[in-house]
């Protein structure tokens, strides 16, 4: 499980950048809170932070970083920064983080991507957690026996408090509006889109 779990982090990672952004470094103001690399001293106040490194919030962190940009991130959540002139992405890689975007400059833009599919904005405040969904599994035996087993399913959940986010996986886009939710689910081709009266800050 550890292996398949690196290999997920290394995947979203190499997704990363093939947007074409690099291993610079990367601007944060950790206000509260702690964040930190697997070995390394937490990072807390004002840092300038490789771009790529792996942090684990040791304590839930309010952090800014690039263009204004406030980051509410969960307990034990895994997340890493990258950037280029145009781009502030940030990786979930598991937890959730809680995003309020000022407005961009035109041909600016701000982006979550976790394993299940990315998130672009151009301001608004929103909330990405990622999770598992409980499912069921059902089987035929090929004699007309149809079995059914539970399982969990993983899955990532975008709540639109303003503003509009897109939200894309490699099969399908959708908009999603303020005071709605989007789903993405492993395996699942498409992004479940309904309304929603929970607000990220209550998540």
């Amino acid at each position: 499980p550890q292996l398949l779990a690196t290999a997920a982090v290394l995947s979203i990672i190499a997704g990363v950048f093939s947007w074409g952004l690099y291993c610079g470094h990367v601007p944060l103001d950790v206000q509260s809170g702690k964040l930190q690399v697997e070995n390394r001293v937490p990072t807390t106040g004002q840092a300038s932070v490789t771009a790529g490194d792996l942090f684990t919030a040791v304590e839930p962190a309010r952090t800014v970083i690039a263009d204004d940009i406030s980051l509410d991130i969960d307990r034990a959540s895994r997340v890493a920064f990258h950037r280029t002139p145009r781009t502030m992405v940030v990786t979930l890689a598991s937890g959730g983080v809680s995003a309020s975007v000022p407005p961009r400059k035109q041909g600016r833009r701000f982006a979550v991507k976790t394993a299940l599919g990315d998130i672009l904005v151009t301001g608004t405040k929103f909330r990405v957690s990622t999770g598992e969904e409980p499912s069921v599994e059902y089987r035929n035996d090929g004699d007309g026996n149809i079995s059914a087993r539970e399982l969990d399913v993983a899955s990532v959940t975008v709540l639109v408090e303003e503003g509009t986010v897109l939200v894309r996986n490699r099969q399908e886009a959708a908009r999603v509006e303020a005071g709605h939710q989007a789903v993405l689910r492993a395996g699942q081709p498409r992004i479940d889109v309904t309304r929603t009266t929970l607000l990220p800050r209550n998540f």
